[in-house]
This record gives structure tokens, C-alpha cells and sequence, in this order.
């Protein structure tokens, strides 16, 4: 993987989109109900012919959306590192989509954005987004999302949705259904909370970091234990 060009430049940008100001003084746990709890994302961009396949207003508006969907779960995401690779771009089958597990980054939410994605299931669909299990480079079952970059600006946070233990909702203008209504999509109020108790689970357990590890070295996550190659569309 390569450090794309301008990453401060476009770290800055970032993290004007968070919502609140984040509250880091426990690295495992929220700082209290009330305050923005920034979760830090890996962002890892295809590139095709040496560009990223998606540009940075792109990024922006799904990493916008989301942190407006997460703001009642008290939750923001921030990019902390960004980085590029050049294959798979295309992610056509099962193989393809347990590729990009040797490529995360530990203790972050990782999110790859890729040129196309193909349903393994359906062949003759194109997705917009998937949650993935796949093995860590160490043979470590981990689990992340995918965006293509033929997604809106809110698929992000349904994967995100998938993330946080969250099954599709049957009800128009849920973010987890996939039939929009003229208010812009939401969690319910037992999704919120599903989504808070994953969380205390993930920075318990250290699949999520809230600060770097002195080490470099995150702990056995929880996420070990999910079946490989078992996604949430």
C-alpha cells in the first residue's frame, strides 16, 4: 500500500466534519452519555492508472452522512490514516472481497473503497456497499466495510450500520432498509442503543482503539471469532 499524496491536507479537512468536540480521556471507554465519542477510521482507497478511483468530495459527503446518521448515538468517525492499493479494484468474487482482509489496519474501523463490487451471491447485481469478514495478514479473522464508488452519500453508514451488530430494517427511511422516504434516513432508538453496546464491546476487547497503541499492537479482537466471508449488504 502507498501513503496517498496530500494526506495532512486532506487530514485537516476531515476533521472539520466531525460533530461535537471528541472526548479522548479513556482510551476504552466513552467519556460520559453525553459527550461525541470519534472513532477512528483506516481509509483505503483503489487507485486505477496511479489516481484514487474516488476523489476527496466524494469521501467527504459519505464521512458527512455519516456522522449526521451517528450524532443521536453520541458517535463521530475521523480518518486517522489513509492509504492507496491497486488491487483488487474490482471486487468480482468472494476471493476478491477476502483480499482486502490482508490489508487492515488494526485497531481502526476499516473502510475500503473500491471501483466496482459484484453481489457473490447474485451475480448479474452490482452492490453499493458490503460488511466483510475476512483473515488479517497474520490469519486473523477481522471484519470491515467496502463502498463502491457507485454508492450515495449514506451507504457508508448502512455498513457501518452492519458493523455495530445492526440486521436490515424492514421500515422505509431506516438507514438499515433499503427503501428511502422523503426524510432523510435514521437509526430507531433500539439501534442506537444496539450500536452503543457493540462499541463498549469493541474498545473493551481493543478491535477499536480510540488512541494509537505505543506498541503498534492491538490485542485479539472480537471479531476473531466471525465466520470468514459472511458480509452484510
Amino acid at each position: 500500500m502507498r501513503r496517498a499524496a496530500g494526506f495532512f491536507a486532506v487530514q485537516v479537512a476531515f476533521t472539520s466534519l466531525l460533530v461535537g468536540n471528541p472526548a479522548h480521556a479513556d482510551a476504552t471507554e466513552p467519556a460520559t452519555d453525553a459527550a461525541i465519542t470519534t472513532l477512528p477510521i483506516a481509509l483505503h482507497v483503489a487507485t486505477e492508472h496511479g489516481a484514487p478511483v474516488a476523489d476527496d468530495a466524494w469521501i467527504h459527503a459519505a464521512l458527512a452522512e455519516a456522522n449526521r446518521i451517528y450524532a443521536p448515538a453520541r458517535i463521530a468517525f475521523d480518518v486517522r490514516t489513509r492509504d492507496t492499493y491497486d488491487s483488487p479494484i474490482t471486487l468480482e468474487t468472494r476471493d476478491d472481497r477476502n483480499r482486502l482482509g490482508a490489508k487492515v489496519s488494526l485497531g481502526l474501523i476499516n473502510w475500503f473503497v473500491t471501483k466496482s463490487l459484484r453481489d457473490v451471491d447474485e451475480p448479474d447485481r452490482m452492490r453499493r456497499g458490503v460488511h466483510w469478514r475476512a483473515n488479517d495478514a497474520a490469519g486473523v479473522r477481522r471484519h470491515f466495510v467496502i463502498v463502491s464508488i457507485l454508492a450515495g452519500p449514506s451507504v457508508l453508514a448502512h455498513e457501518l450500520g452492519h458493523f455495530f451488530g445492526n440486521k436490515h430494517s424492514p421500515v422505509p427511511g431506516n438507514i438499515m432498509s433499503y427503501e428511502r422516504t422523503e426524510d432523510p434516513p435514521a437509526f430507531d432508538t433500539e439501534q442506537l442503543a444496539r450500536i452503543r453496546r457493540v462499541l463498549r464491546a469493541c474498545l473493551r476487547s481493543g478491535e477499536i482503539r480510540l488512541k494509537a497503541d505505543r506498541r503498534g499492537v492491538a490485542p485479539r479482537a472480537a471479531s476473531e471469532r466471525l465466520p470468514l466471508g459472511d458480509g452484510d449488504k
